[in-house]
């Protein structure tokens, strides 16, 4: 069970980089409006809740912060305003598939629509360049490996063997043998 939440947050996060396309369909709408709407959890420790000043924290949040410093940057709106909010496990996919939410970052780690083609290769230049610079890991030890807010408390999770996979040998793979 331990693994099965650390892979399938590896899963949810992971993609590969490829230059990004003509801003359409999320990138210009939040270009168009100046926010970026992100959706998350409440209570989904560690990878999106709220801390004890009620903000959305988290190993996804953290993610998802980076995915937001890229569309500042491919977007050149360095004000971008960044909007919460809080999604559950039934409303999420609705509410990204109305437009509420432009991406999730939740226990699933990051979802966006499948059919944003130029939004998904931001996402996916920003996750590519969390593994190539090692950030990852650090952002994994950080919710997995120490006292995280408000209380503390300590998971001991070490990364699985298949996330350290990932990790070494990034792969976008729908094998499962690929993530051994």
């Amino acid at each position: 069970m331990k693994h099965r939440f650390t892979l399938l947050a590896a899963l949810a996060a992971f993609a590969v980089a490829s230059p990004a396309l003509a801003q359409e369909g999320t990138l210009k709408k939040v270009k168009d409006s100046g926010a970026i709407t992100v959706g998350h959890r409440d209570a989904s420790v560690p990878f999106s809740y709220y801390d004890d000043k009620q903000q959305p924290v988290g190993y996804s949040m953290d993610l998802c912060a980076r995915v937001v410093d890229a569309v500042k940057r491919e977007l050149k709106l360095p004000n971008l305003k960044v909007n919460y909010q809080l999604v559950t496990s039934a409303n999420r996919i609705p509410l990204m598939a109305n437009g509420t939410i432009d991406l999730e970052c939740g226990s699933t780690g990051i979802m966006l629509r499948k059919d944003d083609a130029a939004f998904k290769k931001v996402v996916n230049g920003a996750i590519n360049g969390l593994y190539k610079s090692g950030e990852i890991s650090k952002i994994y030890d950080k919710w997995f490996q120490k006292p995280i807010p408000p209380k503390n408390i300590n998971l001991n999770l070490p990364m699985s063997a298949q996330f350290k996979n990932v990790v070494a040998n990034p792969t976008d793979s729908g094998d499962p043998n690929a993530y051994k």
